[in-house]
């Protein structure tokens, strides 16, 4: 009789993140963070005509941004539903961008395809980190360079990730926080990069109110959105109020608006 072979646990986190990422509209907190994707590519001081790859691309931030500094961009990531968004935004803005469906651990193209690999909140959620490292490396030619925005273990994010674990199992991956920090990332890359560049950074989300924060990320922030479908209903009031106190500590608006500031890093390696 035939028995159904069981899925590696690494291969369960990547589908647990597909179906978490493909659920609501995350389309509308993605484009609050576009000026977070120029500023890599300004950082990187992209050359028109390079062949660009963003892994893990989302909705597209990173591909557009690079497009519209007239590269060759390839976008690959695992969740079409995002990529689609990417596909309209593209197509709006008459940019060329090739959007395939494609592994951060398994990158489907050659070796030193790209001279630059790009990934902007992305590559530092899967699941084999050192495997990730090592397909960015490989499919980036020599001399050329990996950027990356990757959110830090300080601040606001890494508060709110912390309360909202309390009320949803999220999956179980490595710590995303490691690709923030430059003893991680040099274990990460190893020898395969002759210069590793780490810059702070912050950018803000803004709000007409705490209660327009609220009902956006009750609709568009996936682990939001998945956590308050799991709560019975008293509960979600709670979680809520316990995800709001976070935001308001945060907030430095001085009004009853809001202004988020949200700590991230750049990280720029260049290819041995």
């Amino acid at each position: 009789m035939l028995t159904k072979t069981k899925l590696p646990d690494k291969d369960k986190i990547r589908e647990a993140q597909k179906r978490m990422w493909g659920c609501g509209i995350f389309a509308r907190i993605s484009s609050k963070q576009m000026i977070v994707a120029e500023q890599l590519c300004e950082s990187l001081d992209l050359h028109g005509g390079s062949q660009v790859l963003d892994v893990a691309t989302g909705h597209g931030n990173t591909a557009l941004a690079a497009a519209r500094r007239d590269c060759i961009v390839v976008a690959i990531d695992t969740v079409h539903s995002l990529m689609e968004i990417g596909r309209e935004r593209a197509r709006a803005e008459r940019l060329e961008i090739d959007f395939h469906e494609g592994d951060a651990e398994h990158i489907p193209y050659p070796d030193e395809s790209f001279d630059y690999v790009l990934s902007s909140f992305g590559v530092q959620f899967t699941p084999d980190q050192h495997r990730t490292a090592m397909e960015l490396l490989r499919v980036c030619r020599r001399g050329g360079k990996i950027g990356l925005v990757n959110w830090t273990a300080t601040g606001f994010m890494e508060e709110f990730n912390e309360v909202l674990s309390t009320y949803i199992t999220l999956p179980a991956v490595p710590s995303p926080y490691l690709w923030g920090e430059k003893g991680a990332l040099t274990d990460f890359f190893g020898e395969g990069v002759t210069k590793l560049k780490i810059n702070p950074r912050t950018f803000v989300y803004r709000f007409k109110s705490i209660d327009s924060w609220q009902e956006c990320f009750k609709r568009t922030y996936s682990p939001f959105l998945l956590a308050l479908e799991s709560q019975h209903y008293d509960k979600r009031e709670e979680m809520i109020r316990d995800l709001s106190t976070v935001v308001q500590r945060y907030n430095r608006s001085g009004d009853a608006t809001l202004i988020l500031p949200l700590d991230y890093v750049e990280v720029i390696a260049e290819r041995r």
